[in-house]
């Protein structure tokens, strides 16, 4: 097709954060932030330089509020995802602070990581905090508002939409169009239809065989010396992950290993806006030691990747 049209679309994205190592007083930075949030949903970017320190060089101020702060923001959300103490600053009047800024328009939005290194005097007062340095690290743009079009529905019949590896075919129903500013994006299918997905690599058909139920790995017994089993278990139900460790159990030569990392954080850990558009169940710690456990593996050491909201487990035969 020369222009492909999507009628699904599901973005991950992990971005690397740091990893807390104490409990700071959260007050202060906190309302510094919310005061972040006022501006950026202000517009105004001059105002910017009342949430810094007089030591930031105004230049910098210019650029990093030019590219954050606009005049057509009708929504923003600010979100701390992480912070640790500065090594030059005094206990509890210094940090690194890991930051979210999702800013929306009338028909996009964008998301920015940010690194705020924030300092207050030496014991002073909640209100006396203030940005010392900023860096954007990564970005999300042209997040896209979607809208169904009222207009473009259609009646169908064996209407065929074929991509690479997918042919999806709706042999009686409706179709409804989804839009945004740029034109016609997506396609919303309601009916009765076949979806069939065909991969070339044989390693993606047999984890397709694997996830669509079939109780077998296309491999003899003791073959492998290694497994590596990364973000695929929160998207499995809970007989599949069973029946998936099993089979790595089956695989596994005697003193084989297995990793296994995936989404679980724990509780009271601070979320970020991605992992709040993450949809699936998690999958906590505990429950990938128990699952291994239960398929007769042993796991030798399990604990948090560093990045938050995941876990790892690593295990042998």
């Amino acid at each position: 097709m020369g222009r492909r049209l999507a009628f699904l679309l599901a973005c991950a994205v992990a971005c690397p954060c740091l990893a807390s190592a104490q409990t700071p007083p959260a007050d202060g930075i906190e309302a510094l932030l919310a005061r972040l949030n006022t501006v950026l949903q202000s517009g105004a970017s001059g105002e910017f330089a009342s949430l810094v320190s007089s030591t930031f060089p105004s230049e910098e101020i210019d650029r990093f509020a030019g590219d954050l702060i606009r005049p057509d923001i009708r929504r923003a959300v600010v979100v701390e995802r992480d912070r640790v103490p500065l090594a030059s600053a005094l206990p509890g009047d210094g940090y690194r602070v890991v930051v979210e800024l999702f800013t929306e328009t009338a028909d996009r939005a964008r998301i920015v990581t940010a690194l705020f290194d924030v300092r207050r005097p030496a014991g002073g007062a909640t209100d006396t905090w203030r940005i010392t340095a900023a860096q954007s690290v990564t970005s999300i743009e042209g997040l896209f508002r979607l809208r169904v079009s009222p207009a473009g529905q259609f009646a169908a019949r064996n209407l065929t939409i074929t991509a690479e590896d997918l042919v999806v075919t709706l042999l009686s129903g409706s179709v409804f169009l989804v839009e945004s500013d740029a034109g016609i994006t997506g396609l919303v299918l309601f009916g009765q239809g076949v979806m069939r997905f065909t991969p070339q690599p044989q390693t993606e058909r047999g984890q397709l065989r694997i996830f669509g139920g079939a109780e077998t790995l296309p491999f003899p017994d003791a073959k492998f010396d290694a497994v590596l089993n990364t973000m695929v278990l929160h998207h499995l139900p809970r007989e599949t992950r069973e029946r998936c460790a099993r089979e790595i159990r089956r695989v596994l030569k005697p003193g084989g290993r297995v990793l296994a990392v995936d989404f679980g954080g724990t509780p009271g850990e601070r979320k970020g806006l991605i992992e709040h558009f993450h949809r699936h169940a998690g999958v906590g710690l505990h429950d990938i030691i128990n699952l291994l456990t239960d398929a007769g593996l042993r796991i030798i050491e399990s604990g948090a990747v560093g990045v938050r909201g995941l876990n790892f487990v690593l295990a042998t035969a």
